[in-house]
């Protein structure tokens, strides 16, 4: 049976899908924009950003780097595993990986994936420094 999803291009728009942006979005947060608004958003972005689906929220209240992504792809730019760091409610900074494309009809109807790759980005870290410590553990076996 062929496959009846329309793509990205065939509605209009380049770059990613749909489809293929909600098959990344497994762990991942996830909402949408629409007249201007945040539309729909699930536990995961709730928990990242600090709200609920049960307010309204408008763009104004997203962090600044992810209104400037937000900005860039309802404007037609591809947005894809771009990271961002900012603080999250929680106090703490955090480093997020955001991917967003336009979706719908409308012109500024954008979906946004969210993924907190902080965990990540910290383990690369005690990697780098352990990389270190052997290099200098084999300069002084050597030197011995």
């Amino acid at each position: 049976m062929p496959n009846k999803h329309l793509s990205n291009e065939a509605l209009g728009y380049e770059g990613l899908n749909f489809e293929n942006i909600l098959q990344e979005c497994l762990a991942c947060g996830l909402f949408t924009i629409s007249e201007g608004k945040i539309s729909l958003i699930t536990p995961e972005a709730e928990h990242l950003l600090g709200f609920s689906q049960s307010e309204t929220r408008s763009l104004e209240t997203l962090p600044a780097p992810l209104r400037t992504l937000i900005a860039e792809a309802q404007a037609g730019a591809t947005i894809s595993n771009r990271i961002i760091t900012f603080r999250a409610p929680s106090a703490e900074e955090i480093s997020i990986s955001v991917t967003a494309a336009p979706f719908g009809n409308k012109k500024n109807d954008t979906v946004v994936v969210l993924r907190n790759v902080s965990s990540v980005e910290k383990l690369e870290q005690k990697l780098q420094r352990l990389d270190r410590l052997a290099s200098v553990g084999t300069l002084t076996a050597s030197m011995a």
